[in-house]
């Protein structure tokens, strides 16, 4: 009894696949650091036109959720029906003819092209796949691999199958190294929101035209202690607190004269920002002159994917495994050596890119500028 007991409250704990309960609380739980990661790596052959990229999945507090958001606490004052669930965005890398000379020297790693239909690559039970395709609609860049069905817990995934349309990219797959990336991520649904904070804009004297600026921007009605720079508004903003923006289906357009649709500018319903003394002098205007964003401009309104979490030393590092030397030098932060500032030092400087057995030398690399190297939280 104390055995089952003990099997029991494990599997409550890890939050197991299999789990089929509906937690909206699930999205808020995980801890920073995490075990997200793709392993056992594989080729298989199958067609002169296309081949299969085989690998497992794993991740801990994965959800998928859906829940009614109440009118006194959702963003257009009713009752919303929202779905979401987090994701791994995953993506093949190749390296033609790798056991080659120039494939050694060069190391430059190509995106493969996938299938553009999500039936065609093989996902174990529990999972379901949408693909992303490139701009001109013409390849498959990478899939969206997510739970098929509400439940939360641990995906541990074996044996995915993706199609590679190796002859669409004149590679020999017998002969090409292969690598698997991902990102953990979070699907965002469609859905109203709300743009700006309602807190003090730093202008307290109100004003009762709609200028591009305040009419009272003097250092007397401005209270920097307070400021919120570069504050987006309602266009109904007269002073006083911002007042928060709603960015609804009607907002979100198609453009149409006559309507608020897409619309910045002064007028209540468009969106706006608090122009005052201090941004101005600061340069920190939210926004620029009034107008009508185009119909292909993303608002946020539409569903959309974001990163689950920040990218890691780690992931970056892979990032660079897959560049020329040259290259990836152009990208590299390298600790304490000067050569991103052209100081002393960068004759010496190198960089290892481990597994690869690439080791850059940097003497001949001209100095990159400053505003090239990432930014990222260890871990």
């Amino acid at each position: 009894m104390t055995r089952r007991l003990i099997l029991l409250l494990a599997l409550l704990l890890a939050g197991t696949a299999f789990s089929g309960e509906n937690l909206p609380e699930a999205r808020f739980r995980g801890p920073l650091t995490y075990d997200f990661g793709v392993t056992n790596v594989k080729w298989e052959a199958a067609t002169p036109e296309y081949s299969y990229v085989t690998f497992d999945l794993h991740w801990s507090f994965s959800w998928r959720a859906k829940w009614t958001e109440p009118a006194k606490t959702s963003a257009t004052g009713k009752d919303m029906e929202l779905e979401n669930w987090d994701a791994a965005w995953v993506f093949v890398k190749v390296l033609p003819e790798k056991d080659s000379e120039k494939a050694q020297e060069r190391n430059h790693w190509l995106h493969a092209t996938l299938d553009q239909s999500p039936a065609n690559h093989v996902m174990p039970a529990g999972a379901t796949n949408s693909v992303k395709f490139s701009d001109d609609g013409a390849r498959g860049m990478g899939l969206f691999i997510c739970r098929d069905a509400i439940g939360h817990g641990t995906n541990d995934w074996k044996g995915i199958k993706l199609r590679w349309n190796h002859a669409a990219d004149k590679v020999d797959p017998a002969k090409a190294g292969v690598k698997v990336l991902a990102l953990a991520m979070v699907y965002v649904p469609e859905g109203a929101f709300k743009v700006g904070t309602g807190k003090p804009s730093g202008v307290y004297q109100t004003f009762a035209d709609g200028p591009d600026m305040p009419s009272v921007h003097n250092m007397h009605n401005v209270r920097s202690k307070d400021q919120e720079f570069g504050g987006l508004t309602d266009g109904s903003w007269r002073g006083g607190n911002s007042i928060p923006c709603l960015i609804d289906a009607e907002w979100n357009g198609p453009a149409k004269e006559g309507t608020r649709a897409r619309r910045v500018g002064n007028a209540p319903g468009e969106i706006w920002g608090t122009h005052t003394f201090w941004e101005v002098n600061l340069g920190c205007i939210a926004v620029g002159p009034g107008g009508v964003l185009p119909d292909e401009y993303p608002t946020g309104y539409e569903s959309f994917y974001c990163m689950k979490y920040e990218l890691t030393q780690g992931q970056y590092a892979d990032y660079l495994r897959l560049l020329p030397p040259d290259v990836a030098a152009m990208r590299a932060i390298l600790g304490n050596v000067a050569h991103y500032h052209g100081g002393a030092g960068a004759e010496k400087a190198k960089l290892d890119l481990g597994a690869t057995g690439v080791s850059l030398n940097l003497s001949s690399m001209p100095a990159a500028p400053s505003t090239l190297q990432p930014t990222f939280r260890n871990g």
